[in-house]
């Protein structure tokens, strides 16, 4: 196995497993030859983004979140991904959450809580 092969797969950020797969061969063979060849191995711990999460980079975020000033469920939606995420991702890109409008939720709408105190209010 050539250290030429080797290199090209790692630039394609390919997982041992995945370069395993391709070239025909065991994915702990992968692993040596990455540690012979000097190839640093990343963390099984350490997932590379896929599909939508993919998309969240920094530029992206800028570009979404900073420039054209949709709240963080509007981003989220726009690129396909959990709140959660996009939170997450403005941390790690250094950007500042900027505070949402507080909506509370419960499970009556504010006319018919007023209703209902009202009917409690006058029944007493």
């Amino acid at each position: 196995m050539s250290l030429l092969h080797l290199s090209d797969r790692v630039e394609q950020a390919l997982t041992i497993a995945e370069v395993a797969e391709k070239l025909q061969i065991s994915p702990a063979r992968v692993a040596r030859e990455f540690v012979v060849a000097g190839i640093p191995i990343r963390s099984h711990t350490v997932r590379r983004p896929r599909g939508n999460r993919a998309k969240v980079t920094d530029n992206r975020l800028i570009d979404l979140y900073v420039e054209k000033k949709p709240n963080v469920l509007q981003t989220a939606t726009l690129l396909g991904v959990s709140t959660e995420h996009v939170s997450k991702r403005l941390h790690e890109a250094g950007l500042i959450k900027r505070p949402e409008t507080l909506t509370p939720k419960g499970p009556w709408d504010p006319d018919g809580l007023r209703d209902q105190v009202s009917r409690l209010l006058l029944a007493a």
